[in-house]
């Protein structure tokens, strides 16, 4: 009969458990950005292209305000991409466990918060202009399907969505996770 003895080690050795959260936190930064990242250049290169896919349809006519480009748009899309730069950096740097992580992912959301409050006022904005729209082209093949309500709850779901994760980082980065240490990383440690 053999006996299988714990090792003398494991029972001696303190382990040392690094927080998980950062980690984790990290990743979801990674996997956010990158869908930003993507849903920008899908959303730009859609827009840019609108008015060229239907150039030489007569039946047509004239786009509706959703489909055509506007300055404020493009300004909105580039802070939304520098964003989403910033917001990559600061997961790979939080998954590094570097301090300076948490003080990105502070930057990230505190100016998230403004960029979506400013571009919920344009797309509010512009649901007047695709009401006004709508009533003075009842007959385009764009005005079938369009709905107020359904423009509505687009703007809901996007400024819910649109702040919950900077929110989150706020009070996680602002409130709880606070040092080094609480990042799993010691006070001393100088790793750039």
């Amino acid at each position: 009969m053999s006996s299988i003895s714990p090792s003398s080690d494991f029972l001696t050795e303190p382990s040392v458990v690094q927080p998980q959260w950062p980690k984790v936190v990290g990743i979801l930064s990674i996997v956010f950005a990158g869908l930003g990242l993507t849903c920008v250049v899908c959303g730009v290169g859609l827009l840019l292209a609108m008015p060229w896919f239907f150039a030489n349809n007569p039946d047509v006519g004239e786009l509706p305000p959703n489909m055509r480009p506007t300055p404020e748009q493009l300004v909105g899309f580039a802070f939304g991409f520098g964003l989403s730069i910033l917001l990559l950096v600061s997961g790979i740097l939080t998954l590094r466990r570097r301090p300076v992580g948490r003080l990105l992912h502070l930057l990230y959301a505190g100016l998230s918060v403004p960029l979506v409050a400013v571009n919920s006022y344009m797309q509010w904005k512009q649901m007047a202009l695709m009401e006004q729209w709508l009533r003075e082209n009842p007959n385009s093949p764009f005005a079938a399907g369009q709905s107020s309500t359904g423009n509505m709850i687009g703007l809901v779901f996007g400024i819910f969505f649109g702040l919950a994760y900077p929110l989150f980082l706020l009070v996680w980065f602002g409130l709880v996770k606070r040092s080094a240490a609480s990042m799993g990383q010691n006070e001393s440690e100088t790793v750039i």
